[in-house]
């Protein structure tokens, strides 16, 4: 790596006695991971990192930290592993906040699991998308991901079905 984006790096670099981490002090991504720009394009400084201390990052590879810490640029903290080894860290250490919650853990949800039930009653009825719709606050088209088992699949049970002049190819049992 060129010696001058190595005296840049070294710039940003905060060790923090306690962890151990080597903290990024610069720009950081919506994650809080640390980045800088080499030749025209930005980067992850635990990646940099990396590459400084030992040499390339193999291809189909990624950058993992030990520390579970993003803005870490610790060579120490850092080892290479495949996605799935970086998404079953991200899991085991609860990191994956940033994957959609369901129903009600949605602090955006505007149903319940107890309104989908009703709705899915009152769809079995023959009651129209809309007024369901409409008595629950909610678009025609977050009732119909709910009927056909886009959303809310983990309540009804139900995954993605086919509507058919607004209605359910298959009887839902009301």
């Amino acid at each position: 790596m060129d010696d001058n984006v190595v005296k840049r790096f070294e710039n940003f670099i905060m060790p923090e006695p306690m962890s151990g981490c080597w903290l990024w002090n610069g720009a950081l991504s919506g994650a809080g991971y640390g980045q800088m720009g080499v030749n025209g394009k930005i980067e992850y400084a635990h990646r940099i990192s990396y590459i400084i201390h030992n040499g390339e990052i193999p291809s189909g590879m990624v950058v993992r930290h030990t520390c579970d810490n993003p803005a870490c640029a610790n060579p120490h903290h850092l080892i290479i592993g495949t996605m799935k080894d970086n998404c079953d860290d991200m899991f085991r250490r609860g990191r994956n906040r940033h994957v959609a919650l369901k129903g009600e853990d949605n602090r955006a949800a505007i149903l319940t699991e107890s309104k989908v039930k009703r709705i899915m009653k009152m769809y079995g009825k023959g009651i129209m998308i809309v007024s369901i719709a409409s008595k629950y606050g909610v678009t025609a088209s977050a009732v119909s991901n709910v009927i056909r088992g886009i959303s809310w699949n983990h309540v009804t049970g139900l995954k993605n079905r086919r509507l058919k002049n607004n209605r359910i190819y298959q009887n839902i049992q009301a």
